[in-house]
């Protein structure tokens, strides 16, 4: 074989090499972004479930799709006149459920538009809005702030206090950018072209007899 053909036949297996390659990375972005929009759909749906099931006990006031963890507040536990925990750390778009395990308590926030005034018994449960601003919520137990029944939500902390449920979750690494496959295809066909380059280079140069073209 002389060099023409050679070299001919070499950038052949590298453009084959790379077209193969391109068309797996689209294949797999096309089934990434059919995956994304079935799971909003999905998302979307459910959304409209919770819209129905509104109204009547209280546990409402956290409705619609946050996307946030929800932690736990104990509401006088075991009839100590205490939240537990009494300061709390949520992430930003988290929810706080409060559980009342003893009578005669409200949550009273300092700020916000957000807490139950009404005095509630045991077995009663209020979810509160997202919180979407980072800061400290402290709240008060209105007849017994007095006895020290006082709590903070530190909103914007990833830590977690102790008792809350439903930490944050790693973001996978889909999440975080391009799909880890594709990282894999790029890579192999940058290899694949240079290596194909280089051993054609070095046939080139050092390769070829100077009778390879001859005849007799």
């Amino acid at each position: 074989m002389n060099r023409r053909d050679f070299l001919l036949a070499a950038s052949a297996a590298a453009g084959g090499s790379a077209a193969a390659s391109g068309t797996a990375a689209a294949q797999q972005g096309n089934a990434s972004g059919g995956g994304g929009g079935n799971a909003s759909g999905g998302g979307g749906n459910a959304s409209g479930g919770g819209n129905q099931s509104g109204g009547g006990n209280q546990s409402a006031g956290g409705g619609g799709g946050g996307g946030g963890p929800t932690k736990t507040v104990k509401v006088g536990p075991g009839g100590s006149l205490k939240f537990e925990p009494e300061t709390l750390s949520l992430p930003t778009g988290g929810k706080v459920k409060f559980v009342w395990e003893s009578s005669g308590h409200n949550v009273s926030p300092s700020n916000g538009d957000w807490g139950h005034e009404p005095i509630e018994d045991k077995g009663f449960s209020y979810t509160t809005p997202a919180f979407q601003e980072a800061g400290a919520q402290e709240y008060v137990c209105t007849p017994h702030e007095s006895a020290g029944m006082v709590g903070t939500i530190e909103v914007g902390s990833s830590g977690g206090g102790s008792g809350g449920g439903g930490g944050e979750e790693e973001p996978s690494p889909e999440e975080m950018g391009v799909p880890f496959q594709a990282h894999f295809v790029g890579i192999a066909t940058i290899l694949m072209m240079v290596l194909s380059l280089v051993y054609t280079f070095f046939v080139v140069k050092y390769g070829e007899s100077p009778n390879a073209k001859g005849g007799d």
